[in-house]
């Protein structure tokens, strides 16, 4: 077997996941072992900068770039360097490592757990809307204007139908046309889900909770799922019981701190 073919050998078996990568410190440790005279730190640094996808190194190539069987008797690789010993040291420093992480656990598990939980009303999606007569920001409402508007929203004829069915039928009269043209500008700035969605993301993320309760939830699989995976956390979700919602409650927790038994 080739020297090229020894270097790789070693290095392959330290991928676990057959990629094809593995991490810069472990081309570094492998290294470091058997090249002698020679600058790891820069063999490194041309590894990744030629090689190297996102913290790790494609390790076939790099044996290639290294040229090792084209390079005379006098190469910097130690003919007499073991593969079975890199291997075996490699293993010793895996198994101080899962030492060291059983023991933490087992501390932590004598000590008094402290967490955090948070409860956010998301305000789903469909039911986001300025125009709603509860909400109406952007102008002056005191409570005498704000139920003459709900009255006006309620209003039913004969037949039982909405008289002033739709926007901005039930603030005519009652808002002026600027103030119509201010809270629609609002709805659009602040309550409109695509303008909202990621801001809502930013919320979850500054408040930090370890265990988190999200109420009026909707876009749970395409949007809310996928974003608290990536801060970490592990969640279910449940449809609100009544036929005509679409929301629900989303129950989210920090995969370090919990696990779901159910």
């Amino acid at each position: 077997m080739s020297r090229s073919e020894k270097l790789k050998q070693t290095l392959q078996s330290l991928d676990e996941e057959k990629s094809g990568f593995i991490l810069t410190s472990q081309v570094r440790a492998v290294l470091s072992h058997v090249m002698e005279d020679k600058d790891v730190e820069s063999l490194l640094q041309t590894a990744v900068r030629e090689v190297g996808v996102n913290g790790k190194i494609n390790y076939n190539q790099f044996v290639d770039y290294l040229c090792l069987d084209n390079q005379e008797a006098s190469s910097p690789v130690s003919t007499t360097a073991s593969v079975d010993e890199t291997q075996e040291k490699m293993q010793k420093r895996l198994e101080e490592a899962e030492s060291e992480v059983h023991a933490l656990r087992l501390m932590l598990r004598r000590q008094p757990l402290e967490f955090t939980v948070g409860q956010y009303n998301i305000l789903a999606g469909y039911l986001g809307a300025n125009k709603e007569p509860w909400f109406l920001y952007g102008v002056d409402m005191p409570e005498s204007r704000r139920a003459e508007i709900v009255k006006l929203h309620q209003q039913r004829g004969p037949d039982g139908k909405p008289v002033n069915a739709g926007w901005p039928n039930y603030v005519r009269g009652v808002l002026s046309e600027e103030e119509i043209k201010k809270v629609e500008a609002i709805d659009a700035q602040d309550f409109n889900w695509e303008a909202r969605k990621d801001r809502l993301v930013d919320v979850i993320r500054d408040m930090d909770s370890d265990l988190l309760s999200l109420v009026e939830c909707d876009h749970y699989e395409d949007h809310f799922k996928p974003a608290l995976e990536k801060m970490g956390y592990d969640s279910v979700w449940r449809k609100r019981p009544r036929p005509s919602s679409a929301d629900g409650c989303c129950i989210a927790w920090k995969k370090g701190f919990f696990r779901n038994h159910g």
